[in-house]
This record gives C-alpha cells, sequence and structure tokens, in this order.
C-alpha cells in the first residue's frame, strides 16, 4: 500500500506471472527514508516471502507502532535475493523413534585444569573417561582470530582425543551470516595452520539463520568451500531453533534445538520442515536442552527421539550466572551418557564428503514500494 494508519499492519502481495512448479522466494527488506526502526518492523518469521509451488501470489506484513513518532514519515519495502527451489517440501509423517543416538559434547571448558599445566580438567577427564563410542563429537573454543597462538593446552587436547578416537570440531561466529564470510574461512584456515588437518575433524558454525535467502547463499557458500577446500571435514551449523528445507543441505548437522528442558518438555514448538520430520534424517539432526532434572533425563531422552534427534546434548548447566549453560558436567554425567546411547548403536556417519548445488536464481521486476504513515 501507498499509506497505513499508525499502528495497523501494511499488507504487502508478492505476484508471479505464471505459477511456477516450485517454491519462489525473495527476501523482504526495509529502507527507512525518514521512519526509523522503532516506528515499525518486519514479522520475525517472515523475512523472506515465498509464492508456493502451483500458486501465483503470497502476502507478507509490516507492523506499524503507534505511538513511536511515525506519523507522515515513509519507508520502503523492497525484495532481493530471489530463487526457486522449494522452501518447505510436502511434510512426512514424524517417526515414532530413532533407532540409534549418541551424544555431541558441546564441550566450552579449557582442557587443563590450570593454564600451563599438564593436567586434564575434570570436565575433560569424565568425557574422556566415557569414551568416543559414547560420544564420537567433541567441540573446542579454541581461539581462531587472525593473531591467534598456538595453545599448548588445546595440543594436547587434541593428540589425546585422537588417541582415543573422539572427533573435534572447532567452534566460528557467523553472527546470523553477517559476519563477513572471508573471516570465517580465515578462521577456518587458522585452526588447520595451529593445529593440524589431522586433528580438526570439522566445523561448528554458530548463530545461523535460515529465515531468508541471503543467509542460505552464506551457509552454502560455506558448506561447498568447506567441502572443496578441506574435503572430509564435518560441518555443523548452530541455528538453535527449526530450519526450512531450502537449507537443509548446506550442512552435515543441524542443532534444530537450544532451549530450557522446561520448553522441550512443556512448550515445544512443531518442526515445520520435511527435513526434520523425516526419521531417515536424525544422523543429521542435533537437540541441546539444559536447566535439565536429572529426574527428568529419561523424559527428554524419549522425547528427542521421538523428534528424530540422532544426536543430543542434554546438562543440569543453566545460563545463570555468566549466561553459558555449558560450563558444568550435567549431574550423574556417566549414567546420561549410557541412557542416550544405550539404542545400542551409533546414528548413521553424517559427513557428507561431496559439494551440494544451489538454488537457481529467479528475475524480480517492481520489486519496491515506498509506504507513507498516516495518523490514527
Amino acid at each position: 500500500p501507498a499509506s497505513v494508519k499508525e499502528g495497523e499492519t501494511a499488507v504487502y502481495t508478492a505476484t508471479l506471472d505464471k505459477a511456477a512448479s516450485t517454491d519462489v522466494s525473495a527476501d523482504i527488506k526495509i529502507t527507512h527514508n525518514t521512519s526509523n526502526p522503532n516506528n515499525l518492523n518486519v514479522r520475525w518469521d517472515s523475512q523472506r516471502v515465498v509464492i508456493k509451488a502451483g500458486e501465483t501470489s503470497a502476502k507478507f506484513y509490516v507492523d506499524t507502532n503507534a505511538g513511536t513518532g511515525g506519523k507522515g514519515k515513509t519507508y520502503t519495502v523492497s525484495l532481493s535475493n530471489a530463487v526457486a527451489g522449494m522452501v518447505n517440501k510436502t511434510n512426512t509423517s514424524p517417526s515414532t523413534a530413532v533407532n540409534a543416538q549418541s551424544v555431541f559434547m558441546l564441550s566450552y571448558v579449557y582442557p587443563l585444569a590450570e593454564a600451563g599445566g599438564s593436567e586434564f580438567s575434570d570436565y575433560w577427564k569424565a568425557i574422556h573417561a566415557a569414551g568416543s563410542s559414547k560420544i564420537p563429537y567433541t567441540l573446542i573454543m579454541a581461539d581462531g582470530s587472525p593473531d591467534a597462538k598456538l595453545d599448548p593446552g588445546y595440543v594436547r587436547l587434541l593428540k589425546k582425543n585422537a588417541e582415543l578416537g573422539f572427533k573435534t570440531v572447532a567452534y566460528i561466529r557467523t553472527i546470523h551470516q553477517t559476519r563477513p564470510i572471508a573471516e570465517v574461512k580465515a578462521a577456518m584456515a587458522k585452526f588447520i595452520e595451529l593445529y593440524g588437518a589431522d586433528k580438526i575433524h570439522g566445523f561448528y558454525f554458530d548463530e545461523i539463520s535460515s529465515r531468508n535467502n541471503g543467509a542460505t547463499a552464506y551457509m552454502a557458500e560455506l558448506y561447498n568451500y568447506t567441502k572443496s577446500t578441506y574435503g572430509n571435514k564435518l560441518v555443523v551449523a548452530n541455528p538453535g531453533t527449526h530450519i526450512t528445507d531450502a537449507i537443509a543441505p548446506y550442512a552435515d548437522i543441524f542443532m534444530t534445538n537450544e532451549g530450557t528442558a522446561d520448553e522441550y518438555i512443556n512448550n515445544y514448538k512443531t518442526a515445520y520442515s520435511a527435513f526434520e520430520n523425516d526419521p531417515a534424517n536424525s544422523h543429521r539432526i542435533f537437540h541441546t536442552i539444559y536447566a535439565a532434572k536429572a529426574s527428568d533425563y529419561q523424559k527428554i531422552i524419549n522425547l528427542s527421539r521421538q523428534r528424530n534427534a540422532g544426536w543430543v546434548f542434554i546438562t543440569t548447566d543453566s545460563t545463570i550466572p555468566d549466561g553459558r549453560p555449558y560450563n558444568d558436567l550435567a549431574k550423574n554425567f556417566p549414567s546420561l551418557v549410557d541412557s542416550v546411547n544405550n539404542l545400542g548403536r551409533q546414528p548413521l556417519d553424517p559427513n557428507r564428503a561431496t559439494e551440494q548445488p544451489l538454488l537457481s536464481g529467479a528475475i524480480i521486476s517492481g520489486s519496491s514500494v515506498t509506504t507513507t504513515i498516516l495518523s490514527q
């Protein structure tokens, strides 16, 4: 619309000349002319508009906020990054349970009991005691910045991990795919340079979004770059919530749940992608549940299997006091690890060595409209 009353919702329609055989989607962008971010917002789950296969139009919404000084202000809504390809496929029925499950360890703790010492921390001693047959993957939080130096603690840890058969994955932030991708690639190279391609088995990309095409393209480039440059390195992506089918090809493992046990037990939102609802993908689905009670472990494990998570990390640690629920071992850790692994088999190897095809681009015309906010 050319105008909208302050405090009301502007409804926009994206159209196609004719229906397509696949989804056609485009990212939604707001440019503030005389308005500001307090005056309006695109709904959090509407960062892109999707015209479903066989249809010719789709609506999206911009909510304006009353009492924020927006009267008479203008903004422009535009569409970009259009692609043809399924954002979400037709859902399959969720399975009743997975038949293989194990632990992916979010080990945010420094390896040594004391900096400069030679003894491993109790945290890492417990991981090593559990064994790689029950904890195949461990995360490390070593420094991968451009001026990072070799850390003797991580050198000792990676050597020990390799001896015991653990696969070690290095943590890298993407800041919701806004970090320059060259910086992310440089961090990958730094980890390999410092600790060796034989010791780093993959990369864990944190703060991932799947809600727009630009973010999907970013992840696609990282995935294919990893496979073409480093071959057999695992790619783990953490959106912390459900994903679309459009992004599903571009990581070997997706963490599609990261939240409290209370949320997981009582307020879990059902997955909407065919990828997550297909039990055949359980070896590529990872759920993290923190602030758990030990008495709820089996309930959480049962739920995770019903939700197709082949990989889990469960802990009694919480975000209090430092915001990180991954600093302390879960209570009754050995028993918990045994319970997760009591199906008697590990998930299939999630690592895919090949690059994945990209979605096809689509042409946009008439891609923007300017709207004025009017008084009530």
